[in-house]
């Protein structure tokens, strides 16, 4: 059911290797991983394939991580009790961003049409929603051969998700410069969110550091429609 969150690894290496040469030590978490970052560096530890894994160090990492990737499988909801930052990546379903919990940067799939290859937009997502086909708040569409038959999902490029690291590095260090254009998509996209109802229900309360990715959401402005 789950399966829509998730995503290449190989698609994180470049970003992984961005974080070692910025002198950060980094932990791939996580259970039952079949995938493999091929990174050999003391300064990268796949800790998802070790037989030290556990439900306790999975606490304590991400208790002590300056800030965490994910594609919002679970054991992330830790970061929120923990106040540490989360860069969502690969994220779905739209409607239900953790912006209201936590310190929070977000980039998402893309759902695609397959009649025409046209993306689906966000008043799209949530028209289908109001339709009883759940796209935007939950995803159970995901689950049904109708969806599969018309749409498929595009992962984040590498380079996506390597600009989103590198925006939240900078939103921490406080070197983040703020644009004009990215703060009016910004309003956009929250303006558009309040459609679907769920702002009260879900958010109630954005935490005032939480964005899209600046760089995503200036190239992929078609989802602000």
């Amino acid at each position: 059911y789950h399966e829509y969150r998730n995503a290449a690894v190989s698609s994180y290496k470049d970003s992984v290797e961005y974080l070692i040469s910025e002198g950060f030590f980094v932990i791939k978490i996580g259970k039952g991983s079949n995938q493999e970052i091929k990174i050999k560096n003391q300064n990268f530890y796949d800790y998802s394939r070790s037989s030290l894994n556990s439900d306790f160090l999975d606490f304590w990492i991400i208790s002590k991580s300056f800030f965490t990737i994910t594609t919002g499988t679970g054991v992330d909801e830790i970061c929120a009790v923990y106040k540490v930052p989360i860069l969502d990546t690969n994220f779905f379903p739209v409607g239900v961003i953790r912006s209201g919990q936590n310190y929070c940067v977000s980039i998402f799939k893309k759902i695609v049409q397959k009649k025409n290859n046209i993306k689906l937009n966000l008043s799209e997502m949530i028209k289908l929603d109001k339709e009883n086909k759940k796209i935007f708040q939950s995803f159970s569409y995901f689950q049904e051969k109708e969806f599969h038959d018309k749409y498929y999902l595009v992962d984040n490029t590498a380079d996506e998700i390597l600009d989103s690291v590198k925006e939240i590095l900078e939103r921490l260090d406080n070197t983040f410069k703020e644009t004009k254009t990215n703060l009016e998509k910004q309003k956009k996209f929250w303006e558009l969110y309040n459609l679907s109802g769920l702002y009260d229900e879900h958010i109630k309360s954005k935490h005032f550091k939480s964005s899209i990715g600046q760089k995503y959401i200036l190239e992929n402005d078609w989802l602000i429609v």
